[in-house]
């Protein structure tokens, strides 16, 4: 499939593949890696707040409410985080966010277990993902890593 934008403008990019309906790479099930490995990489729940990167519409994010998980999503398209909060069972309002971006907007559950912004483009928050992965990656078995890679590189 071939789009308009290429990911070169990122933003026009995955706006146009969310409102083209081109968002194949969310499921309606967790990630079976985040399942399998969860009780490593939290294993004495210390972990109290998540950060997830390229959100979307990530079901992810109600698993980790589950696990009792404060989540913040971030994601550069406003529609799929506007498509998760419709379909996500929570109630939810949103504001502008303008201390994020001139077009942030924020999406809050109330009691806190989620907040989610969109569009956030914030290259630190990219290196601080890429070093968290690096310790990730230390707890997964190498078959594992070879798979998300793939879906990675198969999605992208």
């Amino acid at each position: 499939m071939s789009y308009p934008y290429t990911p070169e403008d990122p933003l026009k990019y995955w706006s146009y593949r969310y409102d083209a309906g081109n968002h194949e790479w969310h499921t309606e099930t967790v990630n079976p890696l985040l399942v399998k490995y969860y009780g490593r990489l939290n294993p004495d729940g210390s972990v109290k707040k998540i950060l997830v990167t390229m959100c979307g519409m990530s079901v992810d994010m109600n698993w980790f409410v589950e696990k009792g998980l404060e989540v913040v999503g971030v994601d550069i398209a406003l529609q799929g985080i506007k498509k998760y909060m419709s379909t996500s069972g929570h109630k939810w309002s949103e504001s502008a966010a303008p201390q994020l971006g001139p077009d942030a907007q924020l999406f809050t559950v109330p009691g806190g277990s989620i907040d989610c912004v969109a569009p956030y483009i914030v290259t630190e928050m990219v290196q601080l993902s890429c070093i968290k992965l690096l310790d990730i990656l230390s707890a997964i078995e190498p078959l594992d890593i070879v798979a998300l890679l793939h879906m990675l590189i198969h999605y992208s």
